[in-house]
């Protein structure tokens, strides 16, 4: 299954990016989307991969096609989304869970991988 078929999570996904794209803990814990880590060790993972350069909108022909699975927990799924750095692609994933049925912003950044 691909990420297409939920268009209101690329929209969400796109407004993380943004967020992260900033580099500012207190935007990212007010944003909901943060999963099991504070957002100032989210941010201090993607500055230490990242460097000195910038974190890139990812372009919506390659997010649209991205996977996604199921997880252990029924009714929630996964996505590992690579992120773009300089305009891109780069080794950085943002592993994303989110349930479909939700009403209210249920997508959660778990983990931030070089994969």
């Amino acid at each position: 299954m691909k990420l297409a078929k939920f268009p209101e999570l690329v929209k969400l996904i796109n407004e993380l990016i943004y967020i992260l794209s900033k580099e500012n803990p207190e935007d990212l814990d007010r944003s909901g989307f943060i999963g099991p880590s504070s957002p100032q060790e989210y941010i201090a993972a993607l500055k230490e991969y990242i460097r000195n350069e910038k974190l890139s909108p990812i372009p919506e022909s390659e997010l649209l096609n991205v996977e996604i699975y199921p997880s252990k927990t029924k009714g929630r799924l996964r996505t590992d989304v690579d992120l773009w750095v300089g305009g891109n692609k780069s080794d950085l994933t943002a592993i994303l869970y989110f349930t479909p049925e939700s009403q209210n912003n249920n997508l959660e950044l778990y983990d931030l991988r070089v994969l």
